[in-house]
């Protein structure tokens, strides 16, 4: 049995599916952070901190307040 051709196969399917563990994670953290913004927009829109409120933020005031 050839064990440099089976070790390259072994390493080769490894490699797949990291990649594909990689692309799960990715994609669950973007749609666990959308939803966070999500949320925290509909929050502001719900209920305003003050009366005038319009509910918009800039981007730095969304970046300081989800991190």
């Amino acid at each position: 049995m050839d064990w440099l051709g089976t070790a390259a196969n072994v390493a080769s399917i490894l490699t797949m599916l990291g990649g594909a563990v990689g692309v799960v994670l990715y994609r669950y953290g973007f749609h666990r952070r959308e939803k966070k913004l999500e949320d925290y927009l509909l929050d502001i829109s719900k209920n305003p901190q003050w009366p005038t409120d319009p509910g918009e933020r800039t981007v730095d005031q969304l970046i300081s307040e989800l991190g």
